[in-house]
């Protein structure tokens, strides 16, 4: 199940919007959370020349996408502990 789909059916209220980007920095996600009364934004891109996944934007969007992807048992990375380990192992 993809990054998306797995924001998408969890049950937090917060999560507005899901949606793809292509930026200069890479390609990443656009998710846009209710904060307060109000909407904020929160990018997650994975850097294209270090591969690492950073986020951008309102730091509080950006907190409440770290918690629910916690939830989800995906790390920042957008990797599960087990596709770490997985990784890691390759090597």
């Amino acid at each position: 199940m993809s990054l998306i789909d797995k924001l998408r059916s969890s049950k937090s209220r917060e999560i507005l919007k899901v949606s793809e980007v292509d930026t200069e920095f890479g390609q990443g996600y656009r998710i846009d959370v209710a904060v307060g009364n109000g909407k904020k934004a929160c990018h997650l891109i994975q850097d294209k020349e270090t591969g690492e996944w950073k986020t951008l934007g309102d730091p509080n969007a950006c907190r409440i996408l770290s918690r629910n992807l916690y939830d989800l048992g995906t790390p920042l990375t957008g990797l599960s502990t087990s596709e770490k380990l997985r990784e890691g192992q390759t090597y």
